[in-house]
C-alpha cells in the first residue's frame, strides 16, 4: 500500500499539470505551450530507457529520493514561470522524476510480493496511481479557483516533497523492524 500511497501522489501531479498547463499558459501569455507536452514525452522516453538499470543498479532509495525532488522543484519552477523556457525546463524535470518514481515504485511493489502475487502487486499500485491521476485535478480545480495557478503548481510541488518525507519514514520503520527481528 505504501507504493500504491507514493504513486498517487506521483501521479496528482501530472494530473494537475495536464489538466492546467493550457489555462496556466494562457493566463500568463505564454506562447507555443503544446511544447510542454514535446519536451515532456522526450524526457520521459529517454529516463524510461534507463531508469530500470538505475534502480537495479542503485536500489529505490537513490532512484525515488531525486526523483521526487527533481519532480517538486519543477513544480515550484513552473509556478513561478512567466516565459516558454522555464516552462520547457520544468517539463523535462518532471518528466524525468516521474518516469523515474513510478516504474521504480512498480517494480519494487512486485518484487515485495513475489511471483505469486503480481496482479495483486501490480493493480495496487494502479489503483494509487489513478487516485493521484483523478485527485489531481480535483483538488488543483479547487486551488487554482480560490489562490491561482501559481499556488496550485508549488502546492504540488510542497506534495511531492511530501511523498519523500513518506518515503523516509516508512524506509525508517523497515530498517527498525529488521534490527528487531530475531537472526535466523
Amino acid at each position: 500500500l505504501i507504493y500504491a500511497a507514493l504513486a498517487a501522489i506521483v501521479s496528482l501531479s501530472n494530473g494537475v499539470v495536464a489538466t492546467f498547463v493550457s489555462l496556466f499558459a494562457q493566463e500568463r501569455g505564454i506562447p507555443n505551450i503544446g511544447l510542454f507536452f514535446t519536451v515532456s514525452a522526450v524526457s520521459m522516453l529517454a529516463m524510461r530507457l534507463v531508469g530500470g538499470r538505475l534502480l537495479d543498479r542503485y536500489g529505490l532509495s537513490r532512484v525515488l529520493y531525486p526523483a521526487y525532488a527533481v519532480a517538486g522543484l519543477s513544480m515550484l519552477l513552473l509556478a513561478a514561470s512567466r516565459t516558454l523556457p522555464p516552462v520547457l525546463v520544468a517539463s523535462m524535470l518532471r518528466s524525468l522524476g516521474q518516469s523515474a518514481a513510478q516504474p521504480a515504485l512498480q517494480a519494487t511493489c512486485i518484487r515485495k510480493l513475489g511471483p505469486a502475487r503480481t496482479g495483486v502487486a501490480t493493480s495496487t499500485f494502479f489503483v494509487g496511481a489513478d487516485v493521484g491521476q483523478g485527485l489531481g485535478p480535483i483538488i488543483g480545480g479547487a486551488v487554482s479557483e480560490t489562490m491561482g495557478y501559481s499556488a496550485m503548481y508549488a502546492g504540488t510541488g510542497v506534495v511531492l516533497m511530501l511523498g519523500m518525507v513518506l518515503y523516509a519514514w516508512y524506509e525508517r520503520r523497515q530498517r527498525a523492524r529488521q534490527s528487531e527481528a530475531p537472526a535466523s
